[in-house]
């Protein structure tokens, strides 16, 4: 199976989301990441998520997992009801879960790699989601960022075998 990589940024608590945004302003340098990591792979996410985003990202595969895939009726998507189905869709390209905090806990049996950007601070919210088993992981970096949109930072996570 290929690599599957979830990317994710969340405040101290954890927290992912609130009322359907992200619970902090816009953070240039966390969107930049985003895109370079994602830009020609599969993105996978819930449907939410999809919602949240408005539309698919161009530039990428754009797969939703759902219970209902044949009320997904958005051009530019992939709509499937596993996350076993929306991994083999992704044919040869690198599989990134993106969230929300359902697929991230469906995606952890298939994880290999967590790119997390930990935003500094508390923020409010209403979606949350920790690394579990985080002692089986390995950091394998860490850079903080320090920048006039927010400190925050940038971690990425191996799974020990």
């Amino acid at each position: 199976m290929d690599e599957v990589t979830l990317i994710m940024a969340y405040g101290r608590d954890g927290v992912l989301g609130n009322k359907g945004a992200l619970p902090w302003p816009a953070h240039r340098e966390d969107m930049r990441r985003f895109r370079e990591e994602t830009l020609g792979s599969t993105i996978i996410m819930g449907r939410k998520t999809l919602d949240s985003i408005g539309k698919p990202l161009p530039y990428r595969q754009n797969v939703v997992v759902t219970r209902h895939p044949a009320q997904i009726q958005n051009e530019g998507v992939v709509a499937v009801n596993s996350l076993k189905d929306a991994i083999a869709a992704a044919q040869g390209t690198r599989p990134i879960v993106i969230g929300g905090a359902a697929i991230y806990a469906l995606a952890m049996p298939f994880a290999t790699r967590i790119l997390l950007t930990e935003m500094h601070g508390d923020f409010p919210g209403d979606v949350y989601f920790r690394i579990p088993f985080i002692h089986q992981w390995t950091e394998v970096s860490r850079e903080e960022w320090r920048g006039a949109d927010g400190d925050c930072s940038f971690i990425e996570y191996r799974l020990d075998e």
